[in-house]
């Protein structure tokens, strides 16, 4: 278990010195062009412990509610790819992560992360669409793993 899991870490960090924002670009676009919006999905988000332990506020905790109906979209263009290219969902947290890292030590503040990592994933567009579908992509991660407890 101890050698898969550093064969795992490993392929990651080889994976991470080819990532950027350009990463985001396909599924960017794949979600502004989207004509679905899942409105079923609007349910109390089970991260509102999480939200709180984070110390985000209540304008980020809508964003993340806004947000909500695009994560089936998101998880099904991840699982889409991830069936040509192994590893993909992994190489997106890593870059998310890596953002994550350089901003906290830029001394933000964990909303200004969060709106930050949406933009990165967007390509720092000033489309408000593409913003959306950044904030998308960061709250499918946050809700799926410790995005922001790293």
């Amino acid at each position: 278990m101890i050698e898969w899991k550093l064969q795992r870490e490993q392929l990651i960090s080889d994976a991470m010195k080819h990532i950027d924002h350009t990463d985001f670009e396909d599924i960017i676009t794949w979600l502004v062009d989207s004509d679905v919006l899942e409105t079923d999905s609007l349910r109390v988000i089970p991260p509102n412990e999480k939200i709180a332990r984070n110390d985000l506020s209540s304008s980020t905790e809508r964003i993340i509610r806004l947000a909500m109906p695009q994560m089936n979209e998101v998880r099904l263009y991840i699982n889409t790819v991830a069936t040509t290219r192994t590893g993909y969902a992994d190489l997106l947290v890593g870059s998310l992560l890596k953002e994550y890292g350089r901003l906290r030590l830029s001394g933000e503040n964990n909303d200004d992360i969060f709106n930050e990592l949406a933009r990165f994933a967007c390509g720092n567009s000033r489309n408000a669409t593409k913003l959306m579908a950044g904030w998308a992509v960061v709250v499918f991660f946050f809700e799926r793993c410790d995005l922001f407890e790293s």
